[in-house]
């Protein structure tokens, strides 16, 4: 599916609602339709990835010897990076960390389905280049702030405000002026409240304030923002993991 409209992004989103598991975890089976798929892609030489999502360790009914190994060959005949998100810890294998480390990708942990928000949050920040605001998990009923510095605002062309949540639990995205922003509202480019588990807003050229969503019933909530900004932070130094107790030197770039 080419994702180019809001319509384009519905239809992906209802067509991924009912999708059964049958007991077993065929990465075989979905690496070979991802190369069938990127033989047909005009991709003119445009960064292409891919985001792999399971479950499980690969595993398959009366499954042959080199199973693994020949998927392993498979992928990487690939030639792209795979972002993996592990989900459970049943899917954090050495298979992957192997799938990640011969393709140049990474492995998001997601020690169940409350974390994949984040997961695919810092797989979308390092394919796309985008800023993620918030983290962790917000009580209702109350608010959960999402706020733009007013001498950031300028640099940002869009953001999204992302809230994941029990489908019992109501959320409303307010403006820095208080109001309930709705999908008809000016600068609003796309709004999705078709699943009760999660709401997206995007709003073109946001002013600076405090955004938040508003809460409603009794659960927990994840509430985030994507900056798509003009502005770039880079981490410098420290790498991805660091030894305990040990000295941190912590370096940044700001590009604009």
């Amino acid at each position: 599916v080419s994702i180019g409209s809001a319509a384009d992004k519905m239809s992906l989103v209802h067509r991924l609602e009912s999708t059964d598991a049958d007991g077993w975890t065929d990465v075989q089976a979905a690496f070979e339709d991802v190369k069938d798929m990127l033989d047909a892609a005009e991709r003119d030489g445009q960064r292409t990835v891919v985001v792999f999502l399971t479950d499980g360790r690969p595993e398959i009914p009366n499954q042959p010897v080199g199973y693994e190994r020949d998927t392993l060959a498979l992928i990487r005949s690939l030639g792209v990076p795979v972002m993996a998100i592990a989900l459970t810890p049943a899917a954090q294998t050495p298979f992957l960390n192997q799938v990640a480390a011969q393709t140049g990708g990474l492995v998001v942990p997601a020690d169940e389905a409350s974390d994949l928000l984040d997961a695919y949050l810092e797989v979308f920040g390092q394919i796309k280049d985008r800023t993620v605001m918030g983290s962790g998990q917000v009580a209702a009923p109350g608010l959960a702030p999402l706020g733009l510095d007013a001498a950031l605002a300028p640099y940002i062309e869009r953001v999204s405000f992302v809230v994941g949540k029990p489908a019992s639990l109501g959320a409303a995205l307010l403006g820095p002026d208080g109001q309930v922003v709705q999908p008809g509202d000016p600068g609003v480019a796309f709004a999705l409240f078709d699943d009760p588990r999660f709401a997206v807003v995007t709003v073109t050229r946001p002013p600076g304030g405090h955004w938040q969503y508003q809460l409603a019933g009794s659960g927990q909530a994840q509430a985030r923002a994507i900056l798509h900004s003009r502005l770039r932070v880079e981490v410098v130094t420290p790498q991805r993991y660091h030894e305990v107790g040990q000295p941190m030197q912590i370096a940044v770039r700001l590009i604009e």
